[in-house]
């Protein structure tokens, strides 16, 4: 099976070890029992949520979204799909396992600040203030 870590949320703020350091000891941590590993980044030219082997740090696949937003949750659902919350607008991004592109956009109605899918990726259950929210990850919808 596939296992994923979100590695923005693993980072620590604050720490005397330098960014580098803290993905080695991740790596280290994690590279007998994971795959793939997930990272999210935003620029320009919009959102990229970049896959890793975790064996020999080779991109396995770059997802792109047109939105210029920061992600700030992500997760797999099952072995068919990625999703991706963003941190200052409303949506969750959908991306096919097999796609760079993305598959759909689910609207929330408010930011998404935690995230989980079931296992077998029938679901999305997300944290929008005092409220869960469940989607179906194929349709989006609520």
């Amino acid at each position: 099976p596939t296992h994923v870590v979100n590695l923005a949320s693993m980072m620590q703020q604050g720490t005397s070890e330098t960014p580098l350091q803290q993905i080695e000891e991740i790596l280290e941590t994690y590279s007998t029992s994971t795959d793939v590993i997930l990272s999210c980044s935003s620029g320009g030219r919009g959102m990229h949520i970049q896959a890793w082997d975790i064996k020999n740090g080779a991109v396995l696949r770059n997802y792109i979204s047109d939105s210029t937003g920061e992600g700030s949750c992500i997760c797999m659902a099952g072995e068919d799909y990625i999703l991706c919350a963003l941190k200052n607008k409303p949506f969750i991004f959908v991306w096919r396992i097999d796609k760079e592109q993305v598959y759909t956009r689910i609207s929330c109605t408010g930011l998404v600040t935690a995230m989980a899918c079931h296992p077998e990726g029938v679901y999305c259950i997300g944290a929008i203030s005092d409220k869960i929210n469940i989607w179906e990850v194929s349709t989006g919808h609520l």
